[in-house]
């Protein structure tokens, strides 16, 4: 058996639960093909919590309170329609290029920041066509712009 590294993305087009994923790769339970996927120390997590795959999967704050954050390594935000899509095409399209600007959406992604970001370090995950036109820098400013704003209203 050969231990290697965890690395977890999930994606809400999986059926299981991304917190679920976290709990069994931390039991040392992950193994395929002889490597057993194993948690790195915390300096070299690479577990990561993203807002919208955390929410549209059913997670509750409650478990989301629960978690070892040793084993994470960052948070990503992003924001979207307070309706999660029904279907796993409507799931994959909101998730490739139809996210939203954190703080423009109906997430809870305010209470995740509070609950997380203190403790790890946080990155933007948008795909979104909406900035699909401008220029790399514009759409860098933009979601720099919002993503400060939104910041700034939870320091207020």
């Amino acid at each position: 058996m050969i231990d290697h590294p965890l690395s977890l993305h999930h994606l809400t087009m999986l059926s299981t639960h991304p917190l679920e994923l976290i709990d069994t790769a931390a039991a040392g339970r992950f193994e395929y093909c002889g490597i057993r996927l194993v948690p790195p120390p915390a300096t070299d997590s690479v577990v990561e919590v993203v807002g919208n795959h955390t929410f549209r999967s059913g997670a509750t704050w409650v478990q989301m309170a629960a978690l070892d954050l040793a084993l994470i390594s960052y948070m990503q935000i992003c924001d979207g329609p307070k309706t999660a899509p029904t279907t796993p095409e409507e799931r994959r399209r909101e998730a490739r290029t139809a996210r939203l600007l954190p703080g423009e959406g109906g997430l809870p992604i305010t209470g995740l920041i509070k609950l997380l970001a203190a403790a790890i370090p946080v990155s933007l995950e948008a795909p979104t066509l909406h900035l699909a036109g401008p220029p790399y820098n514009q759409q860098a400013r933009i979601l720099g712009d919002t993503t400060r704003r939104l910041l700034a209203s939870i320091r207020a």
